[in-house]
């Protein structure tokens, strides 16, 4: 550590902002660690969902279900027993949004969305498959597909505040 702030102290100061931005990096992938890994208890129960969207799929058909069993005025119930699917949804695109914008920073070789979708795609597995192995959550084809779409989600976030420093200098 002692040796990773005298080289700051040399740097430039593009270099310095390299080197804060891939601190604040390292720190992300901890907190990923934590949140997906670390955080969760041992479930001896292996779980696995191959079906694309079908957390998705589940909220919406209850939703319609509710509302033509019980009628329209039963909707915010059943939406406040959907909110830890929603918060599990927004969640998963969250968790690699921040990959999206920081990757692009750092490597300029990975400076397209294709790149990014894989990246996002491949760490997202990465989590999965170590979850699975370890049992500490359970393998889901919707996290990869939501964490992918938030890696995504932050290149175009990336893209558009690189077009907004391109527009200040012009």
């Amino acid at each position: 550590m002692i040796c990773f702030l005298r080289q700051l102290q040399k740097s430039t100061a593009q270099k310095r902002l390299l080197y804060i931005v891939l601190s604040i990096l390292v720190v992300y992938i901890a907190g990923v660690f934590v949140i997906t890994i670390g955080a969760r208890g041992i479930d001896n129960e292996t779980k696995i969902n191959l079906v694309p969207f079908r957390t998705a799929y589940m909220m919406v058909y209850e939703l319609v279900y509710s509302a033509s069993t019980w009628g329209i005025k039963n909707i915010p119930q059943e939406l406040t027993f959907m909110a830890p699917g929603i918060r599990n949804v927004i969640g998963n695109i969250l968790l690699l949004l921040p990959l999206g914008y920081l990757i692009p920073l750092l490597w300029k070789r990975i400076d397209n969305w294709k790149k990014t979708a894989l990246l996002g795609i491949s760490a997202s597995l990465l989590i999965e498959i170590t979850q699975l192995l370890t049992h500490h959550g359970y393998f889901d084809v919707d996290d990869i597909i939501l964490n992918a779409g938030g890696c995504g989600l932050g290149w175009l976030c990336y893209k558009q505040w690189l077009l907004e420093e391109t527009r200040a200098y012009d």
